[in-house]
């Protein structure tokens, strides 16, 4: 099990060590749209250890919206051009199907969307926090979901603390047992703590035991974690000095 923290683009190497990340997730464009990615972040990035990429949040291959779903296709084609030993995978959100949707049409879309598509990249679909028609917002459609496409492509699962919670789990141990029934296992961790309550629906990321969910359930997942050798990125707000105390605490753990 490798822990980190996500980390901006401006001085990424000396990021790693001061936060003493294992592992870290970037962004490698405009996190707010779909501008081209710089295909040659990681190349500048002279740390050995393993990178995620985040892709923007405004992809959303669920969309009703067929320019929202091409423009997001078209960034997730780009960014799976980076060819490098270090990257792990690219995180993409579940998306969001619009008010007048259904889960399962979102799902098709996603689907036909990635009709013919060889990703290079392993691609990690996350959950979400809540909204309507989200495919990744209970762990039954997120599965269904990363069922049908892992079926013709490279396809992983990315699973947030902070984002169960909002959608509703109490029991994060219950989550991961539900996916191992039907995968090897999850491949990464965003581990986060709740500004909100449980069932909130609401996105929004504290430090780890500062929030609703407590180290309790935290700490039952990072157990988890270690045993089936799931890494770890902090998703947490904070700076190098919060993040370096955070993944220290999780690796105590």
């Amino acid at each position: 099990m490798l822990v980190g923290a996500h980390l901006s683009k401006g001085s990424l190497d000396s990021d790693i060590r001061e936060t003493g990340s294992e592992i870290s997730q970037i962004f490698v464009s405009n996190p707010r749209g779909y501008q081209s990615p710089n295909l040659d972040v990681l190349s500048m990035i002279k740390s050995p250890n393993p990178i995620y990429i985040h892709l923007p949040f405004l992809v959303n291959p669920a969309s009703v919206n067929a320019e929202v779903r091409a423009k997001s296709l078209d960034l997730i084609l780009a960014t799976d051009q980076i060819s490098d030993p270090r990257l792990y995978g690219i995180v993409i959100h579940g998306g969001q199907g619009g008010k007048d949707s259904t889960i399962n049409e979102a799902i098709d879309r996603w689907v036909k969307l990635f009709n013919g598509v060889k990703l290079k990249n392993k691609l990690l679909i996350e959950n979400t926090a809540g909204g309507n028609a989200a495919p990744g917002k209970n762990i039954a459609t997120h599965i269904e979901l990363v069922q049908k496409l892992s079926k013709y492509n490279n396809i992983g699962i990315c699973y947030d603390t902070c984002h169960s919670f909002a959608s509703g789990s109490d029991n994060f141990l219950l989550d991961l047992e539900r996916y191992s029934k039907e995968f090897e296992k999850v491949d990464l961790i965003h581990l986060n703590d709740s500004k909100d309550k449980c069932n909130s629906n609401r996105d929004r990321h504290e430090l780890l035991g500062a929030g609703e969910i407590g180290m309790d359930m935290l700490k039952s997942i990072v157990k988890r974690a270690k045993i089936e050798q799931i890494n770890i990125i902090l998703e947490t707000p904070g700076n190098n000095s919060l993040w370096r105390d955070e993944i220290k605490r999780v690796k105590s753990l």
